[in-house]
């Protein structure tokens, strides 16, 4: 059912709590096994769904940046560089370490989640409303720079 024991070990300890949860009271071993099956059952099912997100479907303009790396530039990417760190600066210190957190290598929303005493699904909400807030602000600095550029200079 699932690709490997990574995955089957996340699935488990998925269950896990949300047997502990929501399950702590059962008494009856056969119900409760019923219901740890059940549990199971739908964690695999949520696993499958979650990483059907997981893959990246990028447009051809993407691709074919990605197929001819000599289309970017050094300029352009410091540049681009400059503008996501100048907008990062309007986020507030929260919602930066959120994002700094939620892209550590190894981490799992789930996991941050709890830390936080959130849902993942509201976290997953949360992070993408800051990243479009993001999106939103280096779209127009880099407005603000082309139609900059494209101001002929006024030298008395």
């Amino acid at each position: 059912m699932l690709p490997d024991r990574t995955a089957s070990e996340e699935v488990l300890q998925n269950t896990a709590v949300v047997l502990w949860e929501k399950y702590r009271d059962v008494v009856d071993p056969l119900e409760f096994r019923k219901i740890a099956f059940t549990v199971m059952r739908f964690q695999v099912l949520s696993y499958q769904r979650d990483r059907l997100r997981d893959r990246l479907c990028f447009d051809e303009g993407i691709v074919s940046l990605i197929v001819d790396p000599g289309t970017l530039s050094e300029n352009s990417f410091s540049q681009e560089q400059e503008l996501l760190e100048k907008c990062l600066l309007t986020l507030t210190q929260d919602e930066r370490d959120l994002l700094f957190a939620a892209y550590q290598p190894g981490v799992k929303i789930t996991q941050l989640a709890s830390q936080q005493g959130k849902t993942p699904m509201s976290l997953y909400k949360k992070i993408q409303k800051i990243r479009t807030r993001l999106i939103d602000c280096i779209r127009l600095e880099q407005d603000r720079t082309l139609s900059q550029d494209r101001t002929p200079s006024q030298e008395p």
